[in-house]
């Protein structure tokens, strides 16, 4: 009986031991581990939606831990030409992925022939673009989140806030091959509606887009469609304001072009798209092959409306409308 008391407290003190051993290593496995990668992110140009793409990606990946010192942004400021070097610049940095904000950026990438995986945000025809061969094959170290521009969901907006329109407007740069994509689409959609269309090409929005717009006025269009085009979304403000001044109602093919002036729009969340990309970045960190992370089409969900233009259009917004966004 006397060790009874000795073997109880070398009990108490072994449970007691294993108590705090257990609670350390709970603690130690739920800290977040630490978040070392680097990563470049390049876009072509500064504008309200590759911006918010880029914060979606950006803003998600803190979430998870990562720090403002994980990034490196990279902004060609509109030159094209500028994007090999930006891309060569992340390559020699070692980062270990490239995130690359809409077509031409991507493009750059892929031509580049890195082995350091690419994650695209934005890229609206990737097979087309000889990005990926379709969209569970990955060919080019390259994978991510597309944002197929809804054709006939823009044209139908346009038959419900304008309806009778029997012209369509157009502008296009010829060497965005994402823009001419969509402008197919949009033919292809007219075509088979019997509705005519003019297209204007801007090969330097700097100096083509009042001549495009003053012309497709000078004709007598009855709308004016603007495509996903990297450098002639950051001229959204000066297309609209002639359009709407003429009395011409304007369409875009991002969320963010009613916010600078264009009547409507039918397109995917920018900030989302950039967030669902930064969820496949998390799986290739994770240890995914990125020859496992398919490629997502992004469904367009978003309507957007300019009130201010519609205002001044006369245009009235139909109460049964599913308006998303609405800008002033």
């Amino acid at each position: 009986m006397k060790y009874l008391k000795p073997l109880s407290i070398f009990a108490a003190l072994v449970v007691l031991a294993m108590s705090i051993c257990g609670c350390t290593q709970s603690q130690s496995g739920d800290a977040p581990s630490a978040k070392d990668e680097k990563i470049a992110v390049i876009q072509l140009v500064s504008n309200d939606a590759f911006d918010q793409m880029r914060d979606g990606f950006v803003e998600t990946m803190k979430a998870d831990g990562y720090t403002d010192d994980s990034f490196t942004l990279m902004n060609a400021n509109g030159d094209q030409s500028q994007l090999p070097t930006l891309v060569q610049n992340a390559i020699s940095s070692n980062v270990d992925l490239i995130v690359t904000v809409a077509t031409p950026a991507t493009a750059a990438v892929v031509s580049a022939d890195t082995d350091i995986p690419n994650l695209f945000i934005a890229v609206s025809d990737p097979i087309g673009n000889k990005i990926i061969a379709d969209w569970n094959t990955i060919d080019h170290n390259s994978t991510g989140t597309s944002n197929p521009i809804p054709a006939d969901k823009i044209m139908e907006l346009a038959s419900t806030l304008t309806p009778g329109y029997s012209t369509v407007g157009m502008m296009c740069n010829p060497a965005e091959k994402n823009a001419v994509s969509t402008c197919n689409a949009v033919k292809k959609y007219l075509d088979e509606q019997g509705i005519s269309y003019i297209q204007k090409d801007v090969v330097d929005p700097a100096t083509d887009v009042v001549t495009a717009v003053d012309a497709l006025i000078a004709e007598n269009v009855d709308i004016i469609f603007v495509p996903n085009d990297s450098s002639l979304q950051s001229y959204m403000g000066t297309i609209a304001g002639k359009a709407t001044e003429a009395k011409i109602p304007t369409y875009g093919s991002s969320a963010v072009m009613p916010a600078t002036g264009a009547l409507g729009a039918v397109a995917i969340s920018d900030f989302n798209i950039g967030a669902k990309t930064a969820e496949m970045a998390k799986q290739l960190f994770a240890g995914t092959d990125i020859k496992d992370i398919p490629s997502i089409p992004v469904e367009a969900d978003e309507t957007s409306i300019n009130k201010t233009t519609a205002s001044k259009l006369g245009i009235e917004i139909p109460a049964d409308l599913k308006v998303d966004k609405e800008y002033e």
